[in-house]
């Protein structure tokens, strides 16, 4: 296949990630599955950002000291015209005005690129791998031995932020993969993937193929290991953990990734710090019934155990309300194996027990939901429960779900 788009139009692709996290396989495994040319490491749109962001600071200081008045050659095409040519002649100097090839230059400078090649693609997909920091970290290593310990962790933790801030602005065209789903079921990734994309289903068995032949080299390889989820069994000494955990730790929560061999442990109780607003009377407890709990960043992931059930309740005990009437939280699902997430608001009165106020939410999309609503009674102490449900009947299913800031604050009334 010679095309010039994928049937869905889009392209070119490209493949974003931290260094050492499976950009080179998913690339391979794209140019089987499309027939698009790969570029390898292109390493060639951070330098066109860097000249547009010099560009715009020069023409701003120019300006700053020279007006209209003054005969100005520069000021005859403003900066973002000037940016243009310089694209276009990138484009013309290296034979990519066409769209079907693939890039996976790794990085977090690529990674901001993306908004920019979103303007001059304006067909472009994105797709970020992320892989968890102690296999990223173990596998950047052994490339790049003379890289300090610490600059690889921030380079991982640099990736992942970088991508979550700017994913916002290709909404509609990016995928993510996370690598292990990469190795453990590479059948649905190339499903969704060619459904994506626009290809048949049949497309997505050279995607497979590929995945399979690349992974199973990593799995006997020997940055491989049955450690990469635990930094207490690391082969690292006790100053490279030390800056692991300062540098990683908060990161890795925020995207799922399990660092401390928690991933099969049992169901658990347990406080979430700096989850809710407290006074100093007032309990917060993560109540985990029939399934293991791994608290992420202000969330939780939640992992059905062999019965397949998962249900997680939030529990704060004993809440003040004064004259705040108004409960509300953001929540998002970060990501989901299995079917949809359902949650569950309820305020309980703690003088007899009684349910109040109940809100349920299905939880079906990424996109940040606001869940607001009064409570309707007077009573100056309340419990209030947050309850997660996985709507599915198997261990394979699990979700990360994320709660920021739950408050409760004054019932502010609607506008006339």
């Amino acid at each position: 296949m010679n095309s010039t788009a994928a049937p869905n139009n889009y392209g070119p692709i490209f493949v974003l990630g931290a260094a050492r996290s499976g950009t080179t396989i998913v690339s391979s495994a794209l140019e089987k599955m499309t027939g698009f040319r790969s570029l390898g490491e292109g390493h060639i749109w951070p330098l066109v950002l860097a000249l547009s962001r010099l560009s715009q600071r020069y023409y701003a200081g120019l300006s700053a000291i020279i007006d209209d008045s003054h005969q100005c050659l520069l000021f005859e095409h403003n900066s973002e015209e000037l940016t243009a040519g310089i694209i276009q002649a990138v484009l013309d100097l290296y034979g990519i005005s066409r769209t079907d090839f693939i890039d996976k230059t790794p990085g977090v400078e690529m990674i901001s690129c993306t908004d920019m090649l979103s303007h001059v693609y304006k067909n472009a997909f994105f797709i970020f791998v992320k892989r968890g920091p102690i296999a990223t970290i173990r596998s950047k290593l052994k490339k790049f031995p003379d890289v300090e310990f610490s600059n690889h962790c921030l380079d991982w933790v640099n990736c992942l932020n970088a991508w979550d801030d700017i994913k916002q602005h290709v909404a509609n065209s990016y995928y993510e993969i996370n690598h292990a789903d990469l190795v453990e079921r590479p059948e649905t990734i190339a499903t969704e993937l060619a459904e994506r994309l626009g290809y048949e289903p049949h497309a997505a068995s050279q995607f497979v193929r590929e995945i399979t032949v690349n992974t199973q080299v990593e799995r006997t390889s020997a940055d491989h290991s049955v450690n990469d989820n635990d930094v207490a069994n690391t082969e690292w000494d006790e100053k490279e953990k030390s800056d692991f955990r300062r540098i990683c730790e908060g990161t890795a929560a925020k995207f799922g990734f399990d660092i401390f061999g928690n991933s099969s442990g049992e169901g658990k109780i347990g406080k979430i710090a700096l989850f809710f607003p407290m006074h100093e009377s007032e309990e917060a407890y993560v109540v985990n019934r029939n399934a293991f709990c791994y608290p992420v960043s202000h969330g939780f992931q939640l992992c059905p155990n062999s019965s397949g059930e998962g249900v997680l309740a939030l529990h704060f005990k004993n809440v003040c309300l004064k004259e705040r009437r108004q409960f509300s939280l953001t929540v998002r699902r970060e990501f989901l194996h299995g079917p949809d997430v359902m949650l569950r608001i309820a305020i309980v009165e703690t003088t007899d027990g009684s349910i109040r106020n109940v809100v349920e939410e299905l939880i079906d999309t990424i996109t940040p939901k606001k869940i607001a609503f009064a409570i309707d009674r007077a009573a100056e102490i309340v419990d209030i429960e947050i309850g997660v449900h996985i709507l599915g009947h198997s261990n394979n299913h699990y979700a990360t779900i994320i709660i920021n800031s739950p408050t409760i604050s004054e019932l502010l009334s609607s506008p006339a």
